[in-house]
């Protein structure tokens, strides 16, 4: 398991404030628009959300410091809301870590530290274990099927 999270963490740093923090009210998952990548999931202030390949349905395997580069999507009290465009279930998970963190399809959503700004898709195919979310569940990864069947 450690291996699996040394593997994800990026070379970047995280710049100031960049990281979503939980907050009381609903994780709100909705449907946004990417000039490259056409219809992805994003949050309710514009920013990409990514899956990692290492998950398995409600589990999480990015912790530690690949947590700090992969911020997990979080909610305090466990709302979570489906915005415009979202089809598959949402849920809630409890990692070991005792945050709420949102699932889309049963698989954990993150943040990328390194997209600075809502509509930044920075993250798609970084380590090529990193994809962002289309809103029926499936992943951009290139135009390709889910790859999470390959760990």
């Amino acid at each position: 398991k450690s291996n699996q999270a040394a593997s994800c963490v990026a070379t970047t740093t995280t710049p100031a404030g960049a990281q979503p923090t939980a907050s009381p009210a609903p994780a709100v998952v909705k449907r946004g628009k990417h000039a490259q990548l056409s219809d992805i999931l994003v949050d309710n202030g514009g920013r990409t959300l990514y899956r990692f390949t290492r998950d398995v349905p409600a589990t999480s395997n990015c912790s530690g410091a690949c947590a700090q580069t992969w911020p997990p999507l979080t909610v305090a009290g466990g709302a979570v809301a489906a915005g415009q465009g979202v089809s598959a279930g949402l849920g809630v998970i409890t990692p070991a870590d005792g945050t709420r963190q949102v699932t889309y399809s049963g698989q954990p959503l993150y943040y990328y530290a390194a997209d600075a700004a809502p509509g930044d898709a920075k993250g798609e195919s970084v380590g090529t274990v990193w994809f962002v979310v289309k809103p029926a569940g499936t992943l951009v990864a290139s135009g390709t099927a889910d790859p999470s069947a390959a760990y």
